[in-house]
């Protein structure tokens, strides 16, 4: 599914009506009874307050009031200012049947009232005035359950900002045609709830052209054949681990193996190897000041989780960077040994880049909030610069190719928010080599390491998940990938 900005949802919205003959006030009602049906099926014994702005938002709420009233349903309106609707707005406010209108808000703590929040649409782009920004507040702070049209109101649909200093924080919101950048962009996306998207009658082929935005859907995992051997399914080497970080080397290749590798070797220090053993003996056990010569012969290279900034380090990456490997994930202290190269740019080749804010904003020699509030825009520059695939990691994590291709991972849960969590993203992505190409490897590993963290969620909660607990559910999310795959 594509996710678009406020302006691309324009054009799309001008195509529909004027290349392909829909109506305008057609794609108004059909929103208007998606939000209908759903108020139906889950809101059955309440009472509704529609919040109506200017413009089309403010037309969905009133094509809604319609629906509800003609339906036998206690439904009232406020409005933001005195009603001066055009167009296909006007034609729903000169059809509203009667419905009552609410001079005031006084009366809105019954705990059986839900609210639709039809204030503004994703093209708000002005901070709102004092007397919307108090409202809002009246709203939140009612109790009440909240549905916004299309983006809760307060929110930047390019952007996921704020636009003052508060939102409407919705249970559920409803957006038509596609989802929008600023539904999985914080802080938007901290106000979004549950998101349902509603199609309106829009013609397929526009909605699911290139070019876009996706939100992140890989592709099946091949199945092993009956035939294959250890050696079919890659042959992975994690470069990791040094003196007292010996939990990384172990997450990494770990998950490599549960990921479906079929031949995994960690080069470390001989004191990391001892510990690493007795917890998976799987895993091949190599002197990292003996692996250098060894770098070609393996499927993928994972290099720099827990391995340390030091000079000798220094020198192993420049050796791996500047040898013919097949697939390359750098992760940890490698992105941080690979930022030191920010003038002088290695030339990458299928390379995948896994950095968290910090350490994108050392890469993009940038403040972690400058990144935090262009997590896209940051991600695909980094893709450009090192000629790289990148995974911002994050509650959305976002992925980009160097040829401009744009992910949005929307499978996650905040359990996946501990240490080492990264690490076993890595060993993942490394041991999917073995079965698909990298971008979907990349994808498809993001995808699992989030199904992952939504069964531990369910089961556990989202505090005091540890790593090991990752890797313990990791076998449960790739088997249920594959069911849901067939």
């Amino acid at each position: 599914m594509n996710v678009l900005t406020p302006q691309q949802t324009r054009e799309l919205e001008y195509q529909i009506i004027n290349e392909y003959k829909i109506p305008e006030i057609l794609l108004m009602e059909n929103a208007a009874h998606a939000l209908f049906r759903i108020i139906k099926e889950r809101y059955k014994s309440y009472k509704i307050l529609i919040l109506c702005g200017p413009g089309n938002n403010g037309g969905d709420g009133l094509a809604l009031a319609r629906l509800l009233k003609s339906d036998g349903r206690d439904v009232s309106i406020y409005f933001l200012k005195k009603p001066d609707y055009t167009g296909i707005s006007l034609e729903n406010y000169s059809a509203l049947n009667n419905v009552p209108i609410l001079e005031n808000l006084d009366n809105i703590n019954d705990k059986n009232l839900l609210i639709v929040d039809s204030l503004f649409g994703t093209g708000l782009n002005r901070n709102l005035d004092n007397k919307t920004e108090n409202l809002i507040n009246k709203i939140n702070n009612s109790g009440n359950e909240l549905i916004s049209v299309d983006i809760p109101s307060g929110i930047n649909g390019l952007n996921g900002k704020i636009m003052g200093n508060t939102a409407i924080k919705a249970n559920l919101t409803v957006t038509f045609l596609t989802p929008k950048i600023g539904h999985y962009i914080f802080p938007g996306a901290n106000f979004t709830g549950e998101l349902i998207v509603s199609n309106i009658s829009a013609p397929l082929e526009l909605l699911d052209r290139d070019g876009y935005i996706k939100l992140n859907n890989p592709i099946p995992i091949p199945e092993k054949e009956k035939n294959s051997h250890k050696s079919s399914y890659g042959k992975v080497l994690v470069i990791a681990g040094s003196l007292n970080y010996y939990g990384a080397p172990y997450f990494t290749s770990k998950a490599s193996i549960l990921a479906g590798c079929g031949y995994t070797t960690l080069a470390t220090e001989n004191s990391v190897a001892s510990v690493c053993a007795a917890l998976v003996p799987e895993v091949i056990y190599k002197n990292i000041d003996e692996i250098e010569p060894q770098l070609d012969s393996f499927t993928t290279i994972v290099f720099g989780p827990g391995l340390g900034i030091n000079k000798k380090s220094r020198a192993l990456f420049k050796c791996v960077i500047s040898s013919n490997i097949n697939n390359l994930i750098i992760d940890a202290d490698g992105l941080t040994l690979l930022s030191e190269y920010s003038e002088n740019k290695p030339n990458l080749k299928n390379t995948v880049l896994t950095p968290h804010s910090g350490e994108m904003a050392r890469l993009l020699n940038c403040s972690v909030s400058s990144i935090e509030e262009n997590r896209i825009e940051s991600a695909k520059k980094l893709s450009k610069d090192f000629n790289s695939i990148v995974v911002l990691k994050g509650h959305y994590t976002i992925i980009t190719t160097p040829q401009g291709k744009t992910y949005i991972n929307t499978e996650t849960s905040a359990s996946l928010s501990t240490a080492g969590s990264g690490d076993v993203l890595s060993g993942i992505i490394a041991g999917l080599t073995g079965y698909l190409n990298l971008e979907d490897a990349v994808l498809t590993g993001v995808y699992l390491h989030g199904s992952t963290g939504k069964i531990i969620e369910k089961e556990k909660g989202t505090s005091g998940i540890l790593a090991t607990e990752i890797l313990d559910y990791l076998p449960q999310a790739i088997n249920s990938y594959k069911k849901s795959s067939q």
